[in-house]
């Protein structure tokens, strides 16, 4: 094929090209190979159009921190202007959300990992996950609860 080059693409090439014509990037894969775009991206200062889909495999699962026992936390949902009361037998951001009929970018479970990530604007979250990981001020809310009364951008 004309223009094709043989051989594994320079990832770094890749992600500082993608960076300078402005696109988003998308990846999915292994935890390594993520650490490597996600060190990629930081180094070409284009962290903020990185989205990443996480995986497991069979012999890898994804383990869930259990949620820590507290009070009610007061969460306010931005966009919607939405605010409620949380407990902690509400579990996730997300479920709760859903339980207060409000419908936010979310398709964890259609498998579009990092889709629910939300900016938190306010106080502090609890993430129940370490292999998911947010961009620094942001929370995955199929995977987090709060650890205060809360307010995040969704």
């Amino acid at each position: 094929m004309e223009g094709a080059v043989k051989g594994k693409p320079d990832i770094t090439a890749l992600v500082i090209d993608a960076g300078a014509r402005g696109a988003d990037m998308h990846v999915c894969g292994p935890e390594g190979f993520q650490v490597q775009i996600q060190k990629c991206a930081i180094q070409a200062r284009v962290l903020d159009r990185l989205h990443m889909d996480s995986f497991a495999t069979p012999d890898r699962p994804v383990e869930m921190r259990g949620i820590p026992e507290s009070g009610s936390f007061n969460v306010t949902f931005a966009q919607s202007g939405v605010t409620a009361a949380w407990h902690p037998a509400d579990g996730a951001l997300l479920n709760f959300a859903e339980a207060k009929r409000l419908v936010l970018p979310a398709y964890c479970r259609a498998g579009l990992c990092q889709t629910c990530e939300c900016a938190v604007l306010e106080e502090s979250i609890f993430a129940l996950t370490a292999s998911l990981t947010a961009k620094l001020g942001y929370a995955l809310i199929c995977a987090a609860v709060p650890g205060s009364d809360i307010k995040i951008d969704c």
